[in-house]
């Protein structure tokens, strides 16, 4: 079956209220993303690895490759690094990076470094929230946040299957979840593979489609798709550096293109300085701790939903969803 990519609906409701695209964009990964329009504004790197060693053949199977992958992946616990974020029509903000897996995050930038002039993004084992720092006309500071359970059930996670946690899968720090169903690997013209995998759970998107150099078991790039093959994001990992101390590589620019209410495709870079890896320094329960600031207006997302879905017969849906992807996608 063919499907269409589309983008998302013009008009997201929340309790009732119509939410403009400028709000819908303002509960995106950052808070940069309010003012982005989805022009390309740096000139784009090779997509390569050179220095990173052969590590399977090209004919590698599906169970290598995730393997492959898999393992990269457990080799990093801690991540740590100086960034430059961009987006389209926004000033340049220069801010800091820290992840600690699976879930723990931390992106503070701003203009000239300066935090107060940017936003803070942050996640936890139990939250993630996008605290807008800077005043805009009609538009003052604000703290969304949600708990990642609440957030599942929302009326907005509707209309928006979104993470911060996506950054953490842009350096291909990727997890195949065994009670997903994944398919491939399919060959590209380009000489990598796609991993295509099929989720019934409702913190994930019902396919996400995996683009990896086959001989270094490198990510290079991530799509993200609804059950009705709308698009919902895709990520582009790109210019990565072998960490040989590791074994283990990142890359040194990451693009999040993300579909928004226009129908537009949004774009976040974040160009990364060396990273430090297992290496992290400062108390744990401040890093990880949600910001309060007084006199901020706050958002909670978590408003639930009054009929959340709950799928049922989850494994034949998702044998009929790889049925209906079969053919290959190039992207």
């Amino acid at each position: 079956m063919s499907r269409q990519f589309e983008a998302f609906p013009a008009r997201t409701h929340l309790s009732g209220r119509r939410l403009s695209p400028r709000q819908v964009a303002g509960l995106l990964i950052v808070a940069l993303s309010l003012l982005c329009s989805g022009c390309q504004v740096f000139t784009r790197f090779r997509n390569d690895s050179l220095n990173a060693p052969a590590i399977l053949g090209k004919s590698a199977s599906l169970d290598q490759l995730i393997a492959a992958v898999r393992a990269q992946s457990e080799r990093v616990n801690q991540l740590k690094t100086d960034v430059r974020v961009t987006a389209p029509g926004t000033p340049t903000l220069r801010g800091d990076l820290q992840i600690e897996r699976p879930s723990r995050l931390r992106l503070q930038a701003g203009v000239l470094g300066i935090s107060d002039l940017g936003f803070d993004l942050g996640s936890n084992d139990d939250s993630f929230w996008v605290w807008k720092k800077a005043a805009l006309p009609g538009d003052p500071p604000t703290l969304y946040f949600a708990s990642h359970r609440g957030f599942e059930q929302s009326l907005l996670r509707e209309h928006l299957q979104l993470q911060p946690l996506w950054l953490v899968d842009a350096l291909g720090l990727i997890e195949f979840h065994p009670e997903d169903q994944h398919t491939g690997p399919f060959p590209r013209p380009d000489g990598r593979v796609e991993i295509r995998s099929f989720s019934q759970s409702p913190s994930r998107p019902a396919v996400r489609v995996a683009v990896i150099d086959p001989v270094k078991a490198v990510v290079n790039q991530q799509s993200f798709y609804d059950q009705s093959g709308k698009r919902l994001a895709y990520l582009n990992s790109i210019q990565h550096q072998y960490y040989a101390e590791h074994q283990v590589s990142l890359p040194q620019r990451i693009e999040i293109h993300i579909a928004d209410g226009d129908g537009q495709t949004s774009k976040l870079t974040v160009d990364a300085g060396k990273f430090l890896i297992n290496s992290l320094f400062g108390d744990p329960q401040l890093l990880w701790q949600m910001p309060n600031p007084p006199d901020v207006r706050r958002v909670d997302l978590s408003r639930p939903s009054p009929t959340p879905n709950v799928p049922e017969q989850a494994g034949a849906e998702q044998q009929r969803m790889a049925r209906d992807w079969s053919a290959p996608r190039y992207q």
